[in-house]
């Protein structure tokens, strides 16, 4: 009898749960629901990942969307979550700007060398994809981004000519050691931003200067680098951690946020 109430009390908690989630996808409206598929169908996408989950927060009054390639593994366990971001150091982003987390369906290499993976036809076709996606279902200008190995994707994209087309702007974020870019060409508002206090070995601050010093030789837009001074930082392991460390910005995540915001409505 003991046994059977246990499973009948589990049986009821797991129903309530259901429901209280059903309830709460559907009180968003279609173009608010936070966890979004988007299609991967063309010849250069994996076929054994036929979506790529993205997470997307609208923000009323933006002209403006970033989509946010994050670094690590590629991942994320977006879920059934209806906000990420507070997770991640773009928290202060919220409201103010519309926001696409876009997580790889599988883990990318994490390489102390070049992450091939992150130049592969399925990184960028879904990329792509994401980009034309949510051009089409918002309207708004999109600003590409990517933090630490994000960066490697997002210097990989922007080094193929034809993908600069479909964007307005790009961000680099905490830039990765090993980041390329290999255009002869570009225009368009691209900033750099990275605490000068990084002590993420793969991503020191002289990653930024140089990226910069390149970029701004090829680019006809502008060039911006931007470098968070002080504050304080939190955690063991220098590279890990949403909120924590210099390589997330620290306690002046916020500050850089905002000047990334401040960019943007400039451009």
């Amino acid at each position: 009898m003991h046994l059977k109430k246990v499973w009948k009390d589990c049986l009821n908690n797991f129903l309530i749960i259901l429901i209280l989630l059903i309830f709460s996808s559907s009180s968003y409206a279609e173009d608010e629901r936070p966890l979004i598929f988007v299609p991967c169908n063309t010849s250069d996408c994996n076929t054994k990942y036929p979506e790529t989950f993205t997470h997307y927060k609208k923000a009323e009054n933006s002209k403006d969307l970033l989509i946010y390639l994050p670094g690590g593994l590629g991942t994320r366990n977006l879920g059934m979550r209806f906000d990420v971001f507070p997770d991640t150091h773009l928290e202060s982003l919220r409201d103010k700007i519309d926001l696409v987390f876009l997580a790889s369906p599988y883990p990318m290499d994490h390489p102390k060398s070049e992450a091939k993976d992150r130049k592969s036809k399925d990184h960028y076709e879904r990329i792509k994809s994401v980009i034309n996606f949510y051009k089409e279902k918002t309207g708004k200008r999109i600003w590409l981004s990517g933090c630490s190995l994000g960066t490697n994707s997002l210097g990989n994209f922007l080094s193929v000519p034809e993908h600069q087309s479909l964007i307005y702007g790009a961000v680099f974020m905490c830039t990765n050691f090993n980041v390329k870019f290999t255009a002869k060409k570009i225009n368009m508002p691209i900033l750099i931003i990275h605490h000068k206090k990084d002590a993420c070995s793969s991503n020191p601050y002289s990653a930024s200067t140089k990226l910069e010093r390149i970029i701004k030789k090829r680019n006809s837009g502008d060039t911006t680098l931007i470098g968070i001074e002080g504050g304080t930082a939190s955690g063991r392991d220098p590279c890990n951690g949403s909120k924590g460390p210099y390589h997330f910005f620290g306690s002046k995540a916020e500050e850089a946020n905002n000047k990334i915001l401040d960019y943007i409505a400039k451009h």
